[in-house]
């Protein structure tokens, strides 16, 4: 009967779909932009979205997320011991929304450009900060988004001074102890 190789033909095909969409990529330079490639919603897809992009190891790595959902649900890795750059567009929806940057044992994390409608639901993991010296800066009107900081020495390790805005409604949190066991809420005088 013929349904036998068209199911496996189905399988095949939606298991390269998926490898497509969900694989891993190595580079010390990340540029994202929205594809034309639909799913079976007829919802639009995007080059790094829902991809997890590890830096090469022993170089400084880059992230650019340019386009509306350019970097949405992605995870960046970055290198040890080396620096970590990401750019989250001009102010474009959602480019890095969901977006996980995972720089913890980084020499230093950089994230611009997180204005309001960019970084939405943004998981930051920081480098400790080096003799009082914050290792993790980011800049942008998105602290009143829902950033989530991931730093053990809470406000010690984070540079917040490129922020711009109003921040009386912030729904922002920061992790922070050992095991980010401890959380809070940020709130302003």
């Amino acid at each position: 009967m013929v349904t036998f190789p068209l199911l496996q033909l189905f399988a095949f095909i939606h298991f390269t779909a998926y490898v497509l969409v969900h694989s891993q990529q190595y580079s010390s330079s990340f540029v994202c932009n929205t594809t034309d490639i639909q799913n079976e919603d007829q919802t639009e897809l995007t080059a790094c979205g829902a991809q997890r992009m590890e830096c090469t190891p022993g170089q400084d790595c880059a992230l650019k997320c340019d386009d509306f959902n350019a970097c949405k649900d992605a995870t960046l890795v970055c290198p040890e011991n080396y620096a970590c750059a990401v750019t989250c567009g001009d102010s474009t929806t959602n480019t890095c929304s969901d977006l996980n940057i995972s720089g913890f044992a980084s020499s230093q994390v950089t994230v611009n450009g997180c204005d309001i409608a960019v970084c939405k639901q943004l998981h930051v993991y920081c480098p400790p900060n080096d003799a009082g010296t914050p290792r993790c800066a980011l800049s942008g009107d998105g602290l009143r988004n829902t950033i989530n900081y991931y730093a053990q020495y809470g406000w010690l390790d984070v540079d917040t001074s490129g922020f711009t805005g109003d921040t009386r409604f912030s729904s922002s949190q920061m992790n922070c102890a050992a095991g980010f066991s401890s959380s809070c809420e940020i709130a302003f005088d």
